[in-house]
């Protein structure tokens, strides 16, 4: 009778002989960033002891419910997608998969408009994207260029609005989501300061960044200066993107550099000191050329402005001088022989054309084709038009004084 008693305590005392199982995970996923609680269900864990992985890293917490259920907090997780579980028991061990994914971050794919008009403010953007609200996604933080936005409206899981804040004239907007799934990031909008594309004049003066015109409306408006750091700005190029590359003779006290024009601030920044100053630059065909202001020589530049070649021995008088291209051809305007004149140059030689006398002589700081036509900003302030077949010069509109122009999409 003895050895009977002691045998049944000791089998009332034993952990389950079968084999645990996993039926099903409640919610069947969680956030990358892990911390979050779940519950697996099955059969036979262990009353007292079970080690859970999840994706092969162990869960901070698991927690016996009964032996039906496990109670468990999440790791992270590098990946997005199925992740298998592991429990481990004193006794055995059991996988599964297909039960538990971790959910992909938000995304977006798109932010529309494209651009907005300052005067048209308030205006509602949208994005357009995923993991805006399944999956526990939560109440998300929108930043736009780093501030939170006050009110977003979650319309389903790939669309989300808000009001778009006020912002600096021509700079783009990054966009941040942030939610319990993960973050992402994209740019966004433009601000505008018209509907319709048109040409940046870079101005000298302390309260004025630029003048845009528009060439549809033959309006100019002067977009107001935010910053007070010291802006030089000589030449001007944008790429296709929409960032703009600027040749400044004061970035570095007395030397010459070139760098990005960071439109939100007004500012040059990535600098790279050039001990150069190219006052006219125009993308022909892909590669950039440019006129070098103390050598007056004509060459091709290297996008980070750190490298210029000269090409042929081609020179012109300093300062009136400016490059355009429609890709097409590309055509010099200069005092050639004296003269102030518009004439085609060779890219690949350097060799310039037969010279055509502007009518009336103008000085001209840069050029820029753009929508058909030859624009100039003058040394006297005044934007121009150039025709290259017959020299002609047609003021426009007063733009002041301006050392760089160029397209605005």
């Amino acid at each position: 009778m003895k050895a009977s008693a002691v045998f049944l305590v000791l089998a009332a005392c034993a952990s389950p002989t079968t084999a645990p199982s996993i039926e099903k995970v409640r919610p069947p996923w969680g956030p990358m960033t892990g911390g979050t609680t779940i519950e697996l269900l099955g059969n036979d864990f262990d009353p007292d002891v079970n080690r859970v992985f999840i994706g092969g890293r162990e869960a901070p917490v698991a927690r016996t419910i009964d032996e039906q259920h496990l109670e468990v907090v999440i790791p992270p997780s590098d990946l997005a997608g199925d992740a298998e579980i592991l429990v481990v028991t004193p006794h055995d061990n059991v996988i599964a998969t297909d039960k538990f994914r971790y959910s992909e971050p938000p995304t977006i794919d798109s932010v529309s408009p494209d651009r907005i008009v300052l005067s048209a403010l308030p205006a509602t953007v949208t994005v357009r994207g995923s993991g805006f609200a399944d999956e526990a996604a939560g109440t998300p933080t929108v930043l736009v260029n780093g501030q939170p936005l006050p009110d977003v409206t979650v319309r389903n899981d790939t669309v989300l609005t808000f009001e778009a804040p006020p912002g600096v004239a021509l700079s783009r907007a990054s966009i941040d989501v942030i939610n319990a799934r993960g973050s992402t990031s994209a740019r966004g909008f433009r601000y505008a300061v018209s509907e319709h594309p048109g040409l940046l004049a870079f101005t000298q003066g302390s309260g004025t960044f630029a003048t845009f015109y528009d060439s549809v409306t033959g309006e100019a408006t002067d977009i107001p200066s935010v910053s007070s750091s010291s802006r030089c700005i000589y030449g001007v190029i944008g790429d296709g993107d929409g960032t703009y590359w600027v040749s400044d003779y004061c970035l570095q006290g007395s030397q010459w550099g070139f760098g990005r024009l960071d439109l939100s601030t007004q500012t040059v920044v990535d600098v790279i000191v050039t001990n150069r100053l190219y006052p006219t630059i125009a993308r022909h065909r892909g590669a950039l050329y440019a006129i070098e202001y103390s050598t007056n020589r004509f060459g091709t530049l290297a996008p980070t402005g750190d490298s210029f070649a000269w090409i042929g021995s081609t020179t012109v008088q300093c300062c009136d001088y400016g490059l355009a291209s429609d890709d097409s051809t590309l055509w010099i305007v200069a005092r050639l022989a004296g003269v102030l004149s518009i004439a085609t140059i060779d890219p690949d030689t350097g060799t310039i054309g037969t010279p055509i006398p502007l009518v009336p002589p103008t000085s001209v700081i840069d050029t820029r084709w753009y929508a058909g036509a030859i624009y100039a900003v003058t040394n006297n302030g005044m934007l121009v038009t150039i025709d290259p077949a017959t020299g002609v010069v047609t003021e426009l509109v007063y733009v002041g004084t301006s050392y760089g122009l160029e397209v605005f999409e």
